[in-house]
């Protein structure tokens, strides 16, 4: 149940400051229904059913592996108090790590524990034979300088309003306006490094990698280097989690 991208609100018209309101309404609304064996009544400030069942019955007990957004204390304590994976998306792993413990810590609070396929983190990546090759196509990715979600004045704002309560305790003015940072960037052996980084300090044990960057990244260029990660990168990645 991960959300947040800022196209989601402008295209469903949802007020940012209402979003984790309604994203935490749905999300208990949705495990009540897989746990809660006879049809029950909802009638909630966003979501109102006279009668919800679901059947067949969800065949994991009591619910199917389920993840939450993971970048507010909030959205950590939602995880944790329902025995929920974390999803985090595209910041650097200072970030991640804090975000991770903090997560962990209230999962504490509720006597369980994540394993490490629990924590997802997704992220760019930007892969090449040689570091150098790879950072320079970095530099046309920031030199093209595209914006990801182009928005109005007003919900740029807002949307930087409401980031500031992100773990960080900053808004990510990149996230808003300019492309997405990318995490890993590289040869095969140094994005190894780089998710071996990860895994070990904030315990992410499964990655979610765009190849896609910006414009510049043409079919071809993304096509070598998936192909190039299937080859040199996924052999060994269990080894890490090893």
């Amino acid at each position: 149940m991960l959300r947040g991208t800022t196209n989601e609100y402008l295209v469903y018209d949802v007020p940012p400051e209402e979003a984790r309101e309604i994203t935490t309404e749905g999300m208990e609304l949705v495990l009540k229904a897989w746990i809660e064996p006879q049809p029950f009544g909802w009638q909630g400030r966003h979501f109102q059913f006279r009668s919800v069942s679901v059947w067949p019955r969800p065949w994991q007990q009591p619910f199917p592996p389920t993840f939450s957004l993971g970048t507010s204390r909030e959205s950590c304590d939602f995880a944790a108090r329902h025995h929920l994976g974390l999803g985090m998306s595209f910041a650097p792993i200072e970030a991640i790590s804090r975000v991770a413990q903090y997560y962990r810590e209230q999962c504490a609070q509720y006597d369980w524990q994540p394993t490490s396929d629990q924590i997802i983190y997704r992220g760019h990546i930007l892969l090449a034979e040689t570091d150098a090759e790879a950072q320079e196509a970095l530099q046309r990715r920031q030199e093209l300088g595209e914006v990801t979600f182009p928005m109005r004045p007003g919900v740029r704002d807002a949307l930087g309003q409401l980031d500031s309560r992100n773990m960080a305790g900053v808004p990510r003015s990149v996230f808003r306006d300019g492309p997405l940072p990318t995490t890993f960037v590289g040869s095969p052996e140094t994005v190894l490094k780089q998710l071996q980084q990860f895994h070990d300090e904030a315990g992410v044990g499964v990655v979610d990698l765009s190849f896609q960057g910006t414009s510049v990244d043409t079919p071809q260029k993304v096509l070598r280097a998936i192909k190039l990660f299937g080859k040199e990168i996924l052999p060994r990645l269990h080894e890490i989690d090893g």
